[in-house]
């Protein structure tokens, strides 16, 4: 599935906003596709068919539903109690084979059911023109984070380690540019 977001991704209309994600999710790990279309209904259909018809999913969410209700349908965080969390993020220019193949590792041997990555897709009016504040980052391609949630304390250090060697592993393959609601305490080299 990530082969195919790398082709249809950079051929999706400058107003469809998506984003991929291994969100946590009890039992088998399972890659979730959102995205936001706010042009005309009649023309999304065409739009999204390669994505309907590639694989069958195992559930299909895509409805008409106003900016207020998407705004309310959740983070990706657990929605079951209070977590403790650790997230890294960065920026990839393409999703090539290694870095899939990156992702797919990590993603299958995770920290715990409460660990997963989600990646939005930049492009259009997001990033085409540079802007100085906490968006001018952005440029054609994909934002991603690392992240683990944890409510034991005796879970911590396996939750942090996991996302550690996530992150490490995503290194080669990013920009080295940072969203700053990604960050958190990683020292002063980090911020650029």
């Amino acid at each position: 599935m990530l082969a195919f977001i790398k082709e249809y991704a950079p051929c999706i209309p400058d107003d469809l906003f998506l984003t991929v994600a291994v969100l946590p999710n009890p039992g088998e790990r399972m890659l979730d596709v959102g995205l936001v279309w706010p042009s005309p209904p009649q023309h999304g259909g065409q739009v999204l068919r390669p994505l309907r018809t590639f694989l069958e999913p195992l559930q299909d969410t895509i409805s008409i539903r106003d900016y207020l209700q998407e705004q309310q349908t959740g983070t990706d965080g657990p929605a079951d109690g209070h977590y403790a969390s650790c997230r890294r993020g960065g920026h990839l220019e393409d999703l090539t084979s290694e870095t899939i193949a990156a992702i797919v590792e990590h993603a299958s041997d995770s920290a715990s059911e409460a660990s997963g990555i989600t990646m939005i897709y930049w492009h259009g009016p997001w990033c085409s023109i540079s802007q100085d504040n906490a968006f001018g980052f952005r440029r054609t391609r994909y934002e991603y984070w690392i992240h683990s949630y944890w409510q034991a304390a005796r879970e911590r250090a396996k939750a942090l380690a996991w996302v550690q060697k996530f992150f490490a592993a995503m290194v080669p393959f990013s920009t080295g540019a940072i969203y700053v609601n990604d960050l958190e305490n990683e020292g002063e080299a980090r911020p650029g």
